[in-house]
């Protein structure tokens, strides 16, 4: 037996694994800017891989030099009992083939708990009105949801709005598509459903989705939404409640997260006027601090029109309060 070519493979095993351990451990800590360029699991994985094999390959050989069946020729290799060069083929072997079964064992464990989380979500039903597998029943709160349809085309009816009256199965059309892909923006909502941005936005369900929600619905092809450590995922939640001013711009740049991603992580929040001035108060946003008449406007004006834009309500509020920032306008406009 060659026992420099057994050293070799040991070797390579155990930096092959420490690989592994060290680049699995960074992706799931969330210190990669961004999951999708963290190689290092994956090539570590390959390479160990390869170790593995070139080490089965000289089990087999050294087995078979010594008339001894494989399974029972390593078993007996990690007691030392063929010497020490076998002793560390085996031991290799272990070190090789370890990662596959720790990523094994992590996606088993993920996967069962999105599915629970998902299970969980369901029943929230009044924020998010998705289907009840628990009960067996249809829609969650479809009748609220029916007069919510109903109070849009109403508002749609008015002529100081761009909204356009749809039916009610567009208005189901456009409500899945954003449960399926709550990254989306607007815009694309728009042209997916084929109506103005103003009746997407309308349109438009406000979900409060955990991060096993959004892992779950990540791991659809149809959506750019990226996986999320839970770590992350609170850091952005907690970001957005104590600066409900924030874009999802400004959150995907400070966590390292995509703009799918991002709107998707943000929160439904449901602040009081006393709440958000107090917020304001803090330097840490640039959140101003208004009346209580003001704050009413901001919530009516986008209450008879769900279809404005931040941007066009921070326009149509300047005109009688100038001065005022698109953060201020952000902050208080209602869910």
């Amino acid at each position: 037996m060659n026992s420099k070519k057994c050293t070799v493979i040991w070797v390579a095993s155990i930096v092959c694994f420490a690989w592994f351990i060290f680049s699995f451990l960074k992706l799931i800590l969330g210190s990669a800017a961004d999951a999708s360029q963290n190689y290092g699991p994956g090539l570590s994985l390959i390479a160990g891989i390869v170790v593995a094999i070139v080490d089965i390959v000289e089990i087999i050989n050294q087995s078979k030099k010594a008339g001894k069946s494989l399974i029972p020729f390593v078993i007996s290799s990690f007691k030392k009992e063929n010497g020490k060069d076998m002793s560390r083929l085996a031991w290799a072997l272990f070190f090789s083939i370890s990662p596959i079964f720790i990523l094994i064992g992590v996606l088993v464990l993920c996967s069962g708990g999105g599915t629970a989380a998902l299970g969980n979500n369901q029943n929230k039903s009044s924020s998010t009105n998705t289907v009840s597998q628990q009960t067996g029943g249809g829609i969650s709160n479809s009748s609220k949801d029916s007069d919510n349809y109903q109070k849009l085309n109403n508002i749609a009816g008015n002529t100081s709005n761009n909204m356009q009256q749809i039916t009610e199965a567009k208005h189901n059309e456009i409500q899945n598509i954003v449960k399926n892909n709550p990254g989306i923006s607007d815009e694309e909502l728009a042209q997916t459903a084929g109506v103005n941005a103003d009746t997407a936005r309308a349109h438009r369900p406000q979900l409060d989705l955990s991060y096993q929600d959004i892992n779950h619905i990540a791991g659809n092809t149809s959506n750019n939404i990226q996986n999320i450590i839970e770590a992350k995922y609170n850091e952005i939640q907690k970001a957005v409640q104590n600066n409900p001013g924030l874009s999802d711009e400004d959150i995907a740049q400070k966590f390292g997260v995509n703009i799918d991603t991002a709107r998707a992580s943000r929160p439904k929040l449901n602040l009081s006027y006393e709440e958000l001035n107090r917020i304001a108060g803090s330097t840490a946003n640039n959140i101003q601090q208004i009346t209580e008449s003001a704050h009413n406007e901001i919530q009516n004006m986008f209450r008879k029109n769900p279809g404005l834009s931040v941007e066009e309500g921070l326009a149509l509020f300047n005109k009688s309060h100038p001065g005022t920032n698109i953060e201020t306008i952000r902050a208080h406009k209602p869910n």
